[in-house]
């Protein structure tokens, strides 16, 4: 029956579809994998853990707001458009809280710049995937949403804390 399947539907083979799931991966560490660290490297930062999940609360609440009132930006602005846009938004943001010192309201409009890129990463790349592949139906939104999550769980929880500790450690050898 999956061969029968996969021949009715004729997406899951096609390069557009692997690109975005690649894309997929890629977002989905970008906002799921640095929020589960955002509150260990802030609360290190600023010397207090409470202020790093503080930073945590303050991009999810955004993010709240943000996608309540999605509606206007969306049909504004096409979905791939969107996506592209949350990427430069999300790397200027990521960038500059890595830079930003602890100078608290630099940190604070880093913050800001990344929760706003970030925001519409997951629902838009769904419903790219949706509209693109219609004859997929769901089957391709769980997919998209399960390579999201895997990649979030073995990419961003571990490979950036990997990346943590060895950043860490080579500036520990350096001091």
């Amino acid at each position: 029956p999956a061969v029968l399947f996969g021949l009715f539907i004729h997406s899951f083979g096609r390069p557009m579809f692997v690109f975005l799931l690649v894309v997929m991966m890629l977002l989905a560490t970008t906002e799921l994998g640095t929020d589960s660290w955002i509150q260990d490297i802030m609360g290190s930062t600023l010397k207090d853990p409470v202020k790093g999940t503080m930073f945590l609360v303050y991009t999810s609440a955004i993010m709240f707001v943000l996608r309540f009132f999605a509606g206007p930006i969306v049909h504004r602005i096409s979905p791939l458009g969107l996506l592209a846009v949350c990427a430069v938004l999300a790397t200027v943001g990521l960038y500059w809280l890595g830079h930003a010192g602890q100078a608290i309201f630099m940190l604070i409009i880093a913050a800001t710049v990344y929760a706003f890129g970030k925001t519409f990463f997951w629902p838009t790349m769904l419903a790219v995937a949706s509209d693109r592949f219609p004859r997929t139906g769901a089957i391709a939104i769980s997919l998209m949403g399960g390579i999201g999550m895997l990649s979030a769980g073995v990419v961003g929880g571990p490979g950036l804390g990997y990346a943590k500790d060895r950043f860490a450690g080579e500036e520990l050898r350096a001091a």
